[in-house]
């Protein structure tokens, strides 16, 4: 009884000690991640983009032109936002910079393609829609973390 208790004890603390061994770290590099748009103001003529990236890039800048079918995304066509950046610091060797933009001046119900980044290193392009001048119907769809054990109501 004694070993299988004592066996048991040591499982749990090699579980417990190497719980955080084999997780995931995505730290932060030059190249723009964790993109969020949003808006601040209002949805018809602005939108809001934040992002992070390591603390070496100490500017940013966002790129945004009218959608059109042209495969051709770089300037002059497209007009660039100079973004603010704020420093986080996580973990006492871990620090990020999180910047931050509005686009204004946007036209009501238009399509328009955005990236952000520093000059050298961009996001791939996105697309975004402003919100309609009216009222208009629309549809969305919405997503969330089920977490687990809700089956029933995901499946």
């Amino acid at each position: 009884m004694k070993k299988l208790i004592l066996k048991i004890s040591v499982a749990a603390l090699v579980c417990i000690t190497f719980q955080n061994g084999f997780a995931q770290s995505f730290k932060a590099t030059a190249s723009p991640d964790r993109i969020i748009l949003t808006w601040s103001a209002d949805p018809t003529t602005t939108q809001s983009v934040t992002w992070r990236t390591d603390s070496t890039v100490s500017e940013g800048f966002g790129q945004i032109l009218v959608e059109s079918s042209s495969p051709k995304l770089e300037k002059p066509e497209s007009t660039e936002v100079k973004a603010t950046a704020s420093i986080l610091k996580g973990k006492e060797y871990e620090s990020a910079n999180y910047h931050s933009l509005t686009f204004s001046g946007l036209k009501p119900d238009q399509l328009y393609t955005y990236r952000v980044g520093d000059g050298k290193n961009w996001s791939e392009w996105f697309q975004f829609k402003t919100a309609p001048a009216s009222d208009k119907p629309f549809a969305f769809i919405y997503l969330g973390d089920a977490q687990n054990d809700i089956k029933s109501k995901w499946s």
